[in-house]
């Protein structure tokens, strides 16, 4: 178990990379909206399926309406909204059942998305656990840090094809050594710097990079 203690000012620290952080991602997105996979329920998953497989959407589901009760037509009617809400269809309605139906790219690359979010997801899981956080008058505590390797080697496997990645990576490998310490307050600064231009890539492994920081 590795421990270290230092003081600073936590509030402050925070609320700068999550202004900092807040800017960036709305300067290169736009909105939240546009980089936050939602993972869909299983059963409006399972319809986004069944839409990709049919040689003809639209008559597939007109068929599911005219057989379904009414149960089952406010269920079918939900899953549609979720997949429409969520940017993978767009339904054209006549006489209250589709008529047409556009498929976008977000929904053929939907198992791709989620293969990622969830990996992405299992190695929050595995850092946030392997750190535990004391802030008590501003010290801070850092637990084990003994698996934080699998973080920053994710990182460094997400800047290979970007063209600038020798200085992603080396960005990388500087707040790799210096996590538990205070100095890895500027060398997080200096990555988000790094990948400006690329938040839509790092965006998912900021929350688990400032797991790194106590929570205020």
């Amino acid at each position: 178990m590795a421990r270290f203690s230092f003081d600073f000012d936590v509030d402050d620290i925070m609320q700068s990379i999550e202004d900092e952080l807040a800017e960036i991602i709305q300067s290169e997105l736009g909105s939240k909206e546009d980089y936050m996979f939602q993972k869909l329920p299983s059963n409006s998953q399972k319809l986004l399926d069944d839409i990709l497989a049919a040689d003809n959407p639209v008559e597939m589901l007109q068929n599911r309406f005219e057989v379904c009760s009414d149960r089952e037509d406010d269920e079918l009617r939900g899953m549609i909204g979720d997949l429409v809400e969520n940017g993978y269809i767009k339904v054209f309605w006549g006489d209250n059942v589709p008529y047409h139906i556009q498929i976008k790219n977000s929904a053929r690359t939907y198992h791709e998305q989620l293969a990622e979010y969830e990996r992405v997801l299992q190695a929050q899981s595995r850092i946030t656990n392997n750190y535990t956080f004391n802030n008590t008058n501003g010290v801070m505590v850092l637990g084990d840090v003994s698996d934080s390797t699998i973080l920053f080697d994710a990182l460094r496997e997400k800047a290979e094809p970007l063209e600038n990645k020798e200085e992603i990576k080396e960005r990388i490998s500087d707040m790799e050594k210096c996590a538990g310490k205070k100095s890895f307050v500027e060398k997080y600064n200096a990555f988000i710097q790094s990948v400006a231009n690329h938040m839509t890539i790092f965006a998912p492994f900021i929350p688990m990079l400032t797991e790194l920081f106590p929570k205020g």
